[in-house]
């Protein structure tokens, strides 16, 4: 009779921690949506802010970068790296120039 008693305290005392599990699961649950809205956020936020970078790179810039040298001494992956990385790159040490950086 006794043993009743002792198998209901430990049901009561699972069912108690299987409450507080299915708490944090649904805290847990919330804090992704929430992390995963605010980064369909920022990826938004970030696309829109690339639209205008690629249409500008479309256009041809002041001839700046047809004088300048590539860096091949400063990076030895400069021969790895495809046309298109190559203009990127020259473009970015020449604004760096005129930055004075």
């Amino acid at each position: 009779m006794f043993e009743f008693f002792k198998a209901l305290k430990r049901v009561n005392a699972c069912e108690a921690r299987l409450d507080g599990i299915e708490r944090l699961y649904r805290k847990i649950d919330a804090d992704i949506d929430s992390l995963n809205e605010r980064v369909v956020r920022v990826s938004r936020r970030m696309s829109r802010r690339e639209e205008p970078v690629l249409e500008s790179d479309g256009q041809p810039d002041t001839g700046a970068e047809e004088t300048a040298t590539p860096p091949t001494a400063i990076s030895p992956l400069w021969s790895k790296l495809t046309a298109r990385q190559k203009q990127l790159q020259i473009g970015i040490l020449n604004r760096r120039k005129v930055a004075g950086g």
